[in-house]
């Protein structure tokens, strides 16, 4: 991983987040309601951003595996993106229910 020269030694990286519009960060008025995908490869680290999630808005973290599994959290938005686009949409984001 590139990113991986850029930090100290033994940092750890977790992925969240992936899927939630810019957009949605800035209307800080505005309850933020999604899924959190939340990949690392460790327990302890996942499970404090997990927390860190949970106390974010009505946002809900989910364990969505190791760090390598952000790639396949990040593909999916590109569907969001086209789904907004062709639906006249915007800042669509997942909710797992």
């Amino acid at each position: 991983m590139m990113i991986r020269g850029l930090l100290p030694p033994g940092a750890t990286v977790c992925a969240a987040f992936n899927n939630i519009a810019a957009e949605k960060w800035r209307m800080l008025d505005e309850e933020l309601d999604y899924s959190v995908a939340v990949c690392c490869d460790d327990d302890s680290a996942k499970h404090t951003v997990m927390k860190i999630v949970n106390n974010v808005s009505r946002l809900r973290a989910y364990d969505a595996g190791p760090l390598r599994a952000a790639s396949v959290v990040e593909s999916v938005t590109p569907l969001l993106l086209n789904i907004a686009r062709f639906n006249r949409m915007k800042d669509v984001g997942i909710r797992f229910v």
